[in-house]
């Protein structure tokens, strides 16, 4: 990582923010990854991921199913939502999607609850949520490039109870439904 900026934040409970730079060849894929598993391996109970783009190469996949596997054997709830329309072809002077097809057989192939989102709108979300209080976000997308080639941020965040974002899915009577928020609750279901 080009910066490392770790601070305080003003106010009351004292909230902590990590702001860290990536920069095209200051930083190896797996520096970032040891970093993202240090995160997730410090959930106790939920870890409730939304991303834009995932695709990782065997190494990289390895490491990160290796961290997910041991939060799920110790109980923790994982679910995933996901980018859903990134056409194998796709037509970029139509304004569709430019990224790479297989963010969804990746993120399935992880074995945990998803959710592809998909019509005329871009989930171009990208954040961890870890146990209701801590968040992993930035422009950084979930893959071996954006982690090395890209100039992108990372901020970990940590404030308990994390106010402003939730993940929520219900039981399992057929009416399961998801809340990703920021400002205002939308419902889409889960499988």
């Amino acid at each position: 990582m080009r910066y490392a900026v770790d601070r305080a934040m003003a106010g009351p409970g004292v909230d902590n923010l990590s702001v860290f730079f990536l920069a095209q060849g200051e930083q190896t894929a797996d520096a970032v990854m040891a970093r993202l598993t240090t995160f997730i391996r410090a959930a106790k109970q939920t870890l409730d991921l939304a991303v834009y783009d995932m695709r990782f190469s065997d190494p990289l996949r390895t490491q990160l199913a290796s961290a997910l596997r041991e939060r799920s054997e110790a109980g923790v709830q994982i679910r995933f939502c996901y980018d859903g329309d990134k056409p194998t072809q796709p037509n970029v002077a139509a304004g569709q999607d430019p990224a790479p097809a297989g963010t969804g057989a990746f993120v399935q192939s992880l074995g945990y609850p998803w959710r592809r989102i998909a019509g005329m709108k871009l989930m171009h979300s990208k954040f961890i949520l870890r146990d209701r209080q801590s968040i992993w976000t930035g422009s950084t997308n979930m893959t071996d490039d954006a982690f090395t080639l890209m100039e992108n941020n990372i901020l970990e965040i940590d404030s308990p109870p994390w106010p402003i974002i939730t993940l929520r899915i219900s039981n399992k009577s057929g009416k399961k439904k998801t809340s990703i928020t920021p400002a205002r609750y939308k419902r889409f279901p889960c499988r």
